[in-house]
């Protein structure tokens, strides 16, 4: 599935890929009451998120189950790739780049703002 839906629904895709294809990512309004909170909240969201992919590095994560009948183990594989890939823009169709896992130091976040 992945080899026709990747080019399709997301390399291929000239719209804001948050709003129309990774809805998983958007998260509910909050509100903040000074600039500090608001930092307090952003701060606290990415220690989060390299905790998240230190588990998902060292395979610390715990294994996905299906909520069907038989509770079968999902695939874990996408798991890599959610925060180790860059696309680089090409102008047809864009490459999906995965970084080697050469060290373990995160190097970079990516924060957009203002309907970026």
């Amino acid at each position: 599935i992945n080899q026709f839906w990747l080019p399709e629904a997301y390399l291929r895709f000239r719209t804001p890929l948050p709003v129309y294809s990774s809805p998983a990512y958007i998260s509910p309004h909050q509100h903040f009451e000074d600039e500090d909170d608001w930092l307090r909240y952003t701060a606290l969201l990415i220690k989060g998120l390299v905790e998240c992919k230190n588990k998902i590095d060292t395979k610390q994560l715990e294994r996905e189950v299906s909520t069907g009948k038989l509770k079968t183990y999902m695939c874990m594989q996408q798991y890599d790739r959610i925060m180790g890939c860059y696309r680089q823009p090409a102008t047809n169709e864009d490459l999906l780049l995965l970084k080697p896992k050469r060290n373990t130091e995160n190097e970079h976040i990516l924060v957009m703002s203002r309907n970026q």
